[in-house]
């Protein structure tokens, strides 16, 4: 019987446009018996804002 200790790798990093967000597929290796498990993790990207602008006198707008 192992004592699973896993290291954690990620195998590819994409963005999904069905569901707009970020999904990083990793892959966790136990370092005793090699036994593998792979996740699929869904990350929210920051909304997408305009700052306002606080220089009076910018006239790039």
């Amino acid at each position: 019987m192992c004592r699973h200790v896993y290291t954690e790798a990620v195998k590819k990093s994409y963005y999904d446009n069905n569901l707009q967000c970020r999904a990083e597929i990793r892959v966790r290796t136990c370092i005793f018996c090699g036994k593998k498990e792979k996740e699929t993790v869904y990350m929210k990207d920051p909304p997408k804002r305009k700052l306002p602008k606080f220089i009076k006198h910018d006239l790039s707008d």
